[in-house]
């Protein structure tokens, strides 16, 4: 029996720059065990949404928060353990080098829980052999493949 996870069949694709993707993953306490990555399509540009002049970006549009991970928090857990944490993206960010959410094929947002210390291992890996971070997920409950990736590296999109 060999199992296989086909990445490009893949309707979510996420890939990140592993410093700065290790410097986020960092703001979750140490005990923690679990975060939830929460991905929602991405919103076609609206007419009304111009005029937005902030952000480093200098782009007319404000920031499309649609990337976000929160401390996976189990309602039965001790009361010490009830800390909650959220960093919320926006995927134009330098650290996000790519986002595809095809919400065709998802029907909306997808949310996958993983487990916090294996996913660092994985980003501080990418970071030592100077790669970056590619995070393939299809639907809550299915898995999360991440896995290092090269491929903007020849465009000098990648590293840090």
């Amino acid at each position: 029996l060999k199992a296989t996870v086909d990445a490009a069949s893949m309707p979510v694709k996420l890939v990140m720059r592993p410093r700065e993707f290790g410097r986020v993953l960092s703001h979750f306490q140490s005990g923690q065990n679990d975060i939830t990555i929460s991905c929602l399509p991405e919103e076609e540009e609206e007419g009304g949404r111009g005029g937005f002049a902030g952000g480093f970006g200098g782009g007319g549009n404000p920031p499309a928060k649609n990337l976000k991970l929160s401390s996976f928090c189990d309602p039965r857990a001790p009361v010490g353990q009830a800390l909650q944490t959220s960093i919320s993206l926006d995927t134009a960010e330098d650290a996000v080098l790519r986002y595809d959410h095809d919400a065709d094929i998802t029907g909306g947002p997808v949310d996958v829980t993983v487990n916090l210390k294996d996913l660092k291992a994985m980003v501080a890996f990418c970071e030592s052999v100077d790669v970056d971070v590619a995070l393939f997920c299809e639907h809550a409950g299915a898995p999360l493949l991440v896995r290092p990736t090269a491929e903007y590296k020849q465009s000098g999109g990648g590293g840090g």
